[in-house]
């Protein structure tokens, strides 16, 4: 009876500890908020949360597509500092460098004291989490649809108190994108769905696949992706893969490569694209590879490289 006793109390004073270690640690946690009101709370794309408490007044990029977004909204005076690879629009590419894309200035981003760095998935993952270690808001946007695009602009629009400006971009990249549906209605069964490779880099060589918002750009202009099926979004690409899919067209996103040089690779003179002169190297790699308001331009530029005689001519804007 007593040895029953006993152990009730020992339970009983087990379970009293347990709450006390869950209240406290629960206290502590809770700690961790911001004092004061929140302007913006969300969940990035790295699965991270960003508490903002006021709207930043310094912010630093490290991502070209969201500083070239935040220009779009007019707000390049919020911005200190960007990596070298913002080059887009002048009075970005004109702002003070914090390294590279692939090696920011850790020391030069401190010194900037700044109130939200922005930052992509992928390669610089590793790097925002250790940014964030300083206690300095970090947000990684990493768009993979066009959907994702869209939603990253309102969110530069909420960040940057310019949803209005926001809304009327987003607005603007629809209206292109239902002008490329309406051109399509009006191409031939017998000419449309070409074939199309996409190359990203030569060495190695690779190309997109489903997953990125680039495959949904080749498919909403009225292509078949070759490279659809690849493991990665973004992924290395066999020659001879190539060669047995056999694209109608080679669109060329690099300046790493003539056309002569892709011509004379070895097996390549039997591809389509190849034998009837198909291989574009014009189109503005940062329209069709960067994720902000500039995508819609890339895909009617990527439209009219696929479908010849069927142009979407904006040379005076709107149709």
């Amino acid at each position: 009876m007593l040895r029953d006793l006993f152990r009730h109390r020992i339970f009983c004073l087990t379970i009293i500890l347990l709450t006390l270690v869950l209240i406290i640690s629960c206290s502590r946690e809770r700690s961790k908020e911001p004092e004061g009101e929140i302007f913006l709370k969300i969940t990035d794309d790295l699965n991270c949360e960003v508490v903002l408490t006021r709207p930043p007044q310094r912010i630093i990029c490290l991502s070209p597509e969201a500083a070239e977004t935040i220009a779009e909204l007019g707000r390049v005076d919020l911005l200190s500092a960007v990596v070298t690879e913002c080059d887009y629009p002048e009075d970005v590419s004109s702002l003070p460098k914090v390294g590279s894309f692939s090696n920011p200035a850790y020391e030069k981003i401190l010194s900037f004291e700044p109130d939200l760095v922005i930052a992509t998935g992928l390669e610089q993952e590793d790097f925002t989490r250790t940014i964030r270690n300083t206690g300095i808001p970090v947000m990684a946007i990493y768009s993979r649809t066009i959907e994702d695009v869209e939603n990253a602009i309102m969110l530069m629009g909420r960040i940057t108190q310019s949803e209005e400006k926001a809304r009327d971009i987003v607005a603007g990249m629809e209206e292109k994108f239902t002008i490329i549906e309406e051109a399509l209605s009006d191409i031939p069964r017998n000419e449309k769905n070409p074939r199309v490779y996409v190359e990203i880099s030569p060495d190695p060589l690779m190309t997109v696949a489903e997953g990125s918002f680039v495959h949904e750009v080749i498919e909403l202009t009225g292509g078949v992706n070759i490279g659809f099926d690849l493991p990665r979004e973004y992924s290395r690409i066999d020659p001879e893969l190539v060669i047995a899919r056999d694209p109608d067209y080679i669109i060329v996103l690099h300046s790493a490569s003539t056309v002569d040089e892709i011509v004379n690779r070895t097996g390549w003179e039997v591809i389509e694209a190849v034998r009837e002169g198909n291989i574009i190297t014009n189109l503005n790699p940062d329209l069709l590879l960067r994720a902000s308001p500039r995508l819609a331009d890339g895909a009617i530029e990527l439209f009219n490289a696929i479908h010849p005689g069927y142009e979407i001519d904006m040379s005076n804007g709107m149709p």
